[in-house]
């Protein structure tokens, strides 16, 4: 039985072990690319660093779904460099692969593919599981390694993939989606042009029929006439649940209150208890002492 330790595009520590198949074990070489199942259904391209016979003791290892390289793209030297890498810098090898990869060499479940813009399909031309494809995009306009799964086998689908791109009648959709997105808080504010355009008592006589509309609408005047500067938050107009959702949205159907959106940070926004940092011990003071006379004589800067 053979099994390979392979890396993952993921911050987490060392390789992962798995079976290679029978029918792989001529042919699989350390440096390959892999398809491989982890975490549940997701699926990975994996580089293979190391072939063993040695089977872990504490679980069952799941197979290698497919190859997706004839030959070795990254050579024993770079895997050599990266385990280097890896010890001197105290960071993970998914983490090297990462960023030493484009994206549209690390296929994973929630990598993306569309049909080219123009392509003419020949389905006379094409494979059943080719076949499908095609005409899930064609539904769809985008797809993912995961969705594929429910109609084409696992071990078919990197080569259905590239057979259609070595046809130019797909690709991979590029836009990656950040991984950090700031929040996105919810402010109002009433209208300049209302104000400017349209006299207030008249604007209060529209509202006499609906009572918290109009107490709400004068709330948000109130705290915009006294604090201009400050932006006012949407949620606490709401927080004491005497207003809600259905007395702002007729007001902005009418045009007299919009609603905006501003980025928060995340990591300012938080909103927890925030603990002092103990004080250095003796060691560490002395540590840090030597660290900053040896910088001054190097020049290094922190």
């Amino acid at each position: 039985m053979q099994y390979a330790q392979i890396v993952l595009p993921l911050n987490l520590k060392g390789s992962f072990t798995y079976k290679v198949p029978q029918e792989m074990m001529s042919e699989i070489q350390p440096g390959m690319r892999v398809l491989v199942p982890f975490g549940g259904k997701k699926i990975y391209t994996g580089i293979v660093f190391e072939l063993h016979d040695n089977a872990p003791e504490n679980f069952v290892a799941k197979e290698v779904i497919s190859m997706l390289d004839d030959q070795p793209i990254l050579p024993q030297e770079q895997i050599d460099f990266w385990n280097w890498l890896s010890e001197y810098y105290l960071c993970s090898l998914g983490e090297i692969y990462r960023f030493s990869f484009p994206s549209s060499l690390k296929l994973e479940s929630e990598t993306y593919l569309k049909l080219k813009p123009g392509a003419i399909i020949d389905f006379e031309n094409l494979d059943v599981n080719e076949m499908y494809l095609v005409q899930a995009l064609e539904v769809r306009q985008l797809i993912n390694l995961t969705d594929i799964e429910a109609f084409i086998p696992k071990k078919d689908i990197i080569k259905t993939i590239n057979s259609l791109i070595d046809l130019q009648y797909i690709e991979i959709d590029e836009k990656i989606a950040e991984k950090y997105k700031a929040k996105e808080v919810a402010y109002v504010r009433i209208n300049d042009e209302v104000l400017a355009n349209q006299n207030l008592k008249d604007i209060l006589l529209k509202l006499n029929r609906a009572q918290k509309q109009k107490d709400l609408f004068l709330l948000i005047l109130e705290k915009q006439t006294e604090h201009p500067d400050v932006p006012i938050k949407k949620s606490e107009l709401f927080e004491d649940g005497y207003f809600g959702s259905s007395h702002f949205k007729p007001l902005a159907d009418k045009g007299l209150v919009e609603e905006y959106f501003m980025q928060k940070d995340r990591i300012e926004s938080y909103d927890g208890e925030i603990e002092e940092l103990e004080e250095l011990s003796e060691q560490q003071k002395i540590a840090k002492r030597r660290l900053k006379w040896t910088d001054s004589i190097t020049g290094w800067k922190w």
